[in-house]
């Protein structure tokens, strides 16, 4: 993996970190529809750093 993959790679996971975090607000909060919205948004993320295109838990 060269330098641009890993450092395309780190930003993914730090962007998927954000959205997760951003998701649990959502939830705390009661707003269904952006949490629906994050979630897909984690979703693509994972897919795209090449893992299943799932949620845990």
């Amino acid at each position: 993996m060269g330098d641009e993959d890993a450092e395309r790679r780190d930003k993914l996971l730090a962007l998927e970190d954000g959205l997760c975090d951003l998701q649990i607000l959502a939830v705390e909060a009661g707003v269904e529809t952006t949490s629906a919205l994050l979630r897909m948004a984690i979703l693509d993320v994972r897919e795209t750093l090449g893992f299943p295109k799932k949620l845990d838990g």
